[in-house]
């Protein structure tokens, strides 16, 4: 099957309007969750003086 595969598209001037039809139909997900990690790294799992209201640049997390 890796033989089936389609080359690229090479018209780059929608590529952008083809992402966002390509994500409607099939969304993308990152499951990819750092903050319990963070939190017992930073806090020893105590949620409230790990404030997560503003930018957490020290994790991975995007909330």
């Amino acid at each position: 099957m890796l033989g089936t595969a389609r080359p690229g598209p090479t018209d780059r001037s929608d590529a952008v309007g083809r992402a966002r039809d390509l994500l409607a139909r099939h969304p993308l997900v990152d499951g990819h969750n750092d903050l319990p990690w963070e939190a017992r790294e930073q806090t020893r799992y105590d949620f409230d003086a790990l404030d997560i209201g503003g930018r957490v640049s020290t994790t991975q997390t995007d909330l």
